[in-house]
């Protein structure tokens, strides 16, 4: 494992009934061999995510490519805000293409809240959204067309609890939360309107009321923060994909397979990837020598998700 040029990944939003965030789900299942670590209980958990918060954040940007650098982008939105007013709700149709939809807006951007709209409760991130849908706060706090399709953002952000809702390019409500489920924890949509839902969110947030039952359930009811697809993969690609990108007994590729190529390192989950980090550090022996200090951030991040259970979210 040796290092190469860093790699983009950004974050971005979303779910249908939009009900609650926090995380989530780990893995139970016992540990076995050396260097095990045990997924924690909910409540060590979500301290976990509190106190790993401004490190994923960091990482957000360190991996994030320069075409959509946190700062240039922000300076970017300040002149566009600039030139249309202090009213979010100014047009009503998305600027198109694509841009991370699906993903935590909030990671990198300084919005006050974000969330994609899409049209099925299990689209994966990067699907294109529900063109023209936009998100909005007690009937009176309307989000502004984002880049990207379905993509919407805001600058305001309501006190106490909110009711969220859907509305279409014509400003019709076609999808609402409960009356008043939400509060100001809950502004990064897509940390619980994920592709399968975390934190009883039923899955992305859509443009029109659609039934739950076939989305995914999450593998347990334990809190997570860090994300495999979003956090780790970034760290794998540009610490150690030069020599293990086609090489060896570990490969890494795609998000899926590099995660089924490190849980196939050891009998169990959770040794497996304290044997990836053991392996990174150089605290067992390792042919690429010390990629992943164990006193960087990098290492801070892979270490929170093993103890959330390694898992492929």
């Amino acid at each position: 494992m040796i290092k190469i040029k860093t790699r983009h990944f950004i974050g971005l939003i979303t779910a249908t009934l939009f009900v609650g965030c926090g995380g989530g789900t780990t893995d139970s299942s016992s540990t076995t061999g050396t260097n095990n670590t045990t997924p924690t209980s909910t409540s060590s958990t979500t301290t976990q995510c509190k106190q790993i918060e401004s490190t994923l954040k960091s990482l957000n940007r360190k991996y994030a490519s320069s075409k959509d650098d946190y700062d240039s982008y922000n300076s970017a939105y300040k002149t566009y805000k600039s030139s249309k007013g202090s009213n979010d709700s100014k047009g009503s149709s998305d600027s198109g293409g694509s841009h991370n939809e699906g993903k935590a807006c909030l990671s990198c951007h300084g919005f006050a809240s974000a969330g994609t709209v899409f049209k099925s409760l299990n689209a994966v991130n990067n699907t294109p959204g529900a063109a023209g849908h936009r998100i909005q706060l007690n009937g009176s706090i309307v989000y502004g067309s984002a880049r990207g399709t379905g993509n919407s953002r805001t600058s305001s952000f309501p006190t106490g609890t909110y009711t969220a809702q859907v509305i279409d390019p014509n400003g019709n409500i076609v999808n609402s939360s409960a009356s008043h489920s939400h509060d100001g924890s809950r502004r990064d949509c897509n940390r619980c309107h994920t592709a399968t839902g975390n934190s009883g969110a039923p899955g992305r947030i859509t443009s029109s009321k659609l039934s739950t039952s076939t989305v995914t359930p999450a593998e347990s009811t334990t809190s997570t923060c860090v994300s495999f697809n979003n956090n780790v993969m970034p760290i794998l690609e540009s610490k150690c994909k030069n020599c293990h990108g086609s090489n060896g007994n570990f490969k890494i590729t795609t998000a899926n397979a590099t995660h089924a190529n490190i849980t196939a390192l050891k009998a169990n989950k959770v040794a497996s990837g304290t044997y990836l980090i053991d392996k990174g550090s150089n605290t067992i022996g390792h042919g690429g020598g010390n990629v992943i200090s164990t006193s960087s951030a990098e290492y801070t991040t892979i270490k929170a998700w093993i103890t959330e259970g390694t898992l492929n979210n």
